[in-house]
């Protein structure tokens, strides 16, 4: 039957967490149990590496905003032509980082709502 309907569903759900911590279930296991979804949420091995890519990115983003917005209009000119324009722009500097945010959460509602669209 399906894990859901069942009486001991807290049990059940705690072995099947204990399986994913270890990594011993696949796919196929967890659609025996009417579980489909869940053997999807399985990290892969190199997903840290990612994880630490994104972090060094939003770092290096961090900065070259804060270089292009706060810093490069205290700092004098430096004589090299791409930072002298930075550093006397007042639209681009502040337009290219704010549209960012927006531009990735679209971006995660179209891979959100595609998801779903599979799954079902």
């Amino acid at each position: 039957g399906d894990l859901l309907s069942d009486n001991g569903r807290e049990e059940k759900v705690h072995i099947i967490n204990k399986i994913l911590l270890r990594r011993e279930a696949n796919e196929e296991f967890f659609d025996e149990l009417g579980l489909r979804h869940y053997g999807k949420l399985q990290f892969h091995p190199n997903s840290t590496c990612h994880g630490y890519f994104i972090i060094v990115l939003v770092i290096i983003l961090a900065v070259l905003y804060f270089y292009a917005a706060i810093l490069s209009k205290i700092l004098p000119p430096t004589g090299i032509a791409s930072l002298d324009c930075i550093k006397n722009d007042v639209y681009f500097c502040y337009l290219a980082p704010l549209i960012l945010l927006p531009t990735v959460f679209m971006i995660y509602v179209n891979w959100l709502s595609f998801e779903h669209y599979r799954q079902n």
